[in-house]
């Protein structure tokens, strides 16, 4: 299934790595709706026994039959197709989507983690949860999903009503906690964290809500820190005007706000300390603002326009008042950290990835353009693993292949579809 390209065009000071030898092999089953199952927790099922001591890259991706153009279909509902599931290249599971099942080809409700595909659908009335297209359970209400868990069996569920406020943090669809008027800050999504708005940090089960004074208008009153299903008010500083961001990284709070007369540049509070992200120039606004980490190096990223939103830039912006920007009209797709060193996929005035970007050791910069009209569906479909940039990329024109990047390689996935979702698992030890 996997074709092998050895390098990607036009690599500047690139480190060199070595390819990585994926399989051919067909496989993979089709499971029908209405099917139960138990929560399986294998850490590497189905990868060839010469893989099992490498790392280990899954893919999730979309593949329609061959010859449908969905690149021209907006809402992705006019054929059949199927989600599936990857390791290092080996195609392991196949689920219906659409149109009478319970999964959707969107890339917010659909997942790998564990090694196995979960999805997640919502009817007129309950969100149904599967795994590897058996159903694990039901529950009422139709939630968008903004957190996923799975650990020793139990699966964890942070959800969102569709139709308004309203959060619920579930084990196996049972509520641990829940607020009738609350909104997830966050979403599924989500470059340095796997596990969406929902995430462990010191040993405890976290997420971030607000509630609202006026959903309409979208002024916020109060916000809240959950852990392990105890809520708790986050006192914020009074001259706060905007809150664009919140996440407890290392036992700390961490918040990205605005304050009057910071020139629209956001402000990080991390527990005691009050620290200027300052972006450069004036008349600008932002949009997209938000933190990313690795441990606890902290940073957030943000799109900035000059010009009314005609032309963005994007910037990530570290607590030591460093910055980067990937080139002047250049988009981030996302920003990726390990540590001390960061990547970025990023596009420049049009939809199409332009080039990527990332630190190696001492300071280097390495850039490389993938060649060809590629678009990454979302800053998931990302990861930074060891120095090494891993990214799921679509074609943007019928006929094409979407492409895996690891690394100077890129490996081409023979389907007609594209890649929603990219998860990296190091060797054990």
């Amino acid at each position: 299934m996997i074709k092998k390209v050895s390098t990607i065009a036009a690599i500047v000071a690139l480190l060199v790595l070595p390819a990585c030898g994926w399989i051919d092999r067909d496989g993979g089953f089709s499971k029908s709706r209405g099917e139960t199952g138990s929560i399986p927790g294998d850490r590497h099922p189905d990868v060839p026994d010469s893989q099992k001591g490498d790392t280990v890259v899954y893919v999730t991706a979309v593949s329609y039959p061959s010859g449908y153009e969905w690149q021209k279909d907006s809402s992705g509902t006019s054929a059949s197709c199927v989600i599936q599931l990857y390791a290092n290249g080996v195609k392991k599971v196949e689920v219906p989507a659409g149109a009478g099942w319970y999964a959707s080809p969107d890339a917010d409700m659909h997942r790998c983690a564990g090694g196995h595909l979960y999805t997640d659908y919502s009817t007129d009335r309950e969100t149904v949860i599967s795994c590897d297209g058996n159903e694990l359970f039901r529950y009422p209400g139709r939630e968008m999903i903004c957190g996923f868990m799975v650990e020793d069996g139990e699966v964890y569920t942070l959800g969102q009503n569709r139709s308004g406020s309203g959060v619920s943090l579930r084990r196996n669809g049972d509520v641990v906690f829940s607020s009738t008027a609350g909104q997830v800050i966050g979403s599924i999504l989500n470059s340095c964290s796997p596990t969406g708005a929902l995430y462990e940090d010191g040993g405890k089960k976290v997420f971030c809500y607000r509630k609202s004074v006026d959903p309409q208008s979208g002024n916020y009153s109060s916000y809240y820190v959950v852990r392990d299903g105890h809520a708790e008010q986050i006192m914020l500083d009074n001259n706060i005007t905007k809150v664009h961001d919140i996440r407890q990284i290392g036992g700390v709070l961490h918040i990205v706000a605005d304050l009057p007369g910071s020139f629209h540049s956001p402000m990080l509070f991390a527990g005691d300390d009050v620290i200027s992200m300052t972006v450069p120039g004036y008349g600008f606004s932002l949009v997209n603002c938000r933190l990313i980490w690795s441990g606890e190096k902290v940073a957030i990223r943000t799109d900035v326009t000059y010009d009314g939103w005609q032309t963005f830039n994007s910037v990530l912006i570290f607590s030591s008042s460093d910055q980067f920007r990937p080139g002047e009209y250049c988009r981030a797709v996302d920003f990726y950290m390990d540590g001390e060193e960061f990547a970025c996929v990023y596009t420049r005035e049009s939809e199409y990835v332009t080039g990527i970007v990332y630190t190696s050791e001492g300071g280097y910069f390495g850039c490389a353009s993938p060649g060809g009209p590629f678009v990454m569906m979302n800053g998931d479909c990302g990861k930074f693993v060891g120095g090494v940039l891993y990214a799921g990329l679509s074609p943007g024109i019928p006929g094409e292949y979407p492409v895996i990047v690891r690394g100077n390689s890129l490996e081409y996935l023979k389907i007609n579809g594209y890649i929603t979702s990219l998860r990296v698992v190091p060797p054990a030890g």
